[in-house]
């Protein structure tokens, strides 16, 4: 039985290895032409191969492949674009209600010593990743790999300081 495993096993490894090179150009192109960022979409490339090997859907896959890993790629692209829309419209709200909260303190001084004493206050990991995200400008990917955590980290620790940082500075 464990022979049969283990042939059946290599088997699989082999379709999946031809499938990943034969068609990771292709996918990486249509995921490309749909985000227009190298990044993102070798990242999106990647996170679908590895669904594809998790969830053993190369198996499945016998008539029109091409067909199913263009409408594949193209609904993660399309999902990428949607959820990068969502994130840009809460930051945009969000700095519209800090720019608001702003202007209802009189001195420009009083603002900035308002806004750093409540940055001050959040715990450590929360401070240097809204610093990173917001202050630096950089992408969550490289702000996750600059504080050594997950990816998914980091958004818990940007979300959680920014509710705590909302309800300091009220």
């Amino acid at each position: 039985m464990d022979v049969e495993q283990d042939v059946t096993k290599k088997q699989n490894q082999e379709v999946f290895d031809f499938i990943f090179t034969k068609f990771y150009k292709f996918v990486f192109v249509k995921a490309f032409f749909i985000i227009q960022d190298k990044e993102a979409a070798e990242d999106l490339v990647q996170s679908f191969f590895i669904d594809l090997w998790v969830n053993k859907q190369y198996l499945m896959l016998e008539d029109d492949m091409k067909g199913y890993l263009y409408r594949s790629i193209r609904n993660r692209a399309l999902n990428y674009l949607r959820d990068t829309e969502k994130k840009l419209k809460r930051q945009e709200h969000y700095l519209i209600n800090w720019e608001d909260s702003f202007e209802k303190i009189e001195e420009p001084n009083e603002q900035i010593c308002h806004l750093k004493q409540a940055l001050n206050e959040l715990p450590n990991q929360q401070q240097r990743a809204l610093k990173i995200v917001y202050m630096q400008a950089r992408k969550y990917q490289e702000a996750a790999d600059l504080m050594g955590i997950s990816i998914n980290s980091l958004k818990s620790h940007l979300k959680t300081g920014l509710r705590n940082l909302r309800i300091r500075i009220k």
